[in-house]
């Protein structure tokens, strides 16, 4: 059963469309099925009051997707402490982080607590 999976983009330059090829890219090889990319324009993330960001949190609390794929940890967020309320609510919504940057692609997935890296595959559910 392929896993659903919510696409993140931020930019603050207009030009959303290298990181939405990146994300389709790896939900293709990795036989995600990719639901939503949100979008964040001309967006600072330096806060998370962010209409395309709080709209993917909303549906990771409703259930819609299993996996989100960005293409770095900055793209969510450039504060540690909001990307690690970010993790929290991913973690409590059962949901991976997958991370596909240029140089490297990184899965993550909460187990008892702890984000666990895993090699560039999305981890089991």
């Amino acid at each position: 059963m392929s896993l659903r999976a919510a696409g993140y983009c931020r930019s603050n330059d207009c030009n959303l469309s290298n990181q939405e090829e990146k994300i389709r890219a790896y939900c293709e090889e990795h036989g995600l099925i990719l639901t939503r990319i949100y979008r964040d324009l001309q967006s600072t993330a330096l806060h998370l009051r962010r209409n395309g960001l709080q709209a993917m949190l909303s549906d990771a609390r409703e259930g819609y997707f299993e996996v989100v794929v960005a293409c770095d940890t900055s793209r969510l967020s450039r504060r540690l402490s909001d990307l690690y309320k970010i993790q929290n609510l991913l973690r409590e919504c059962q949901d991976a982080l997958c991370l596909c940057s240029d140089d490297r692609q990184t899965a993550f997935r909460s187990e008892q607590g702890d984000w666990k890296a895993y090699s560039s595959k999305p981890p089991k559910l």
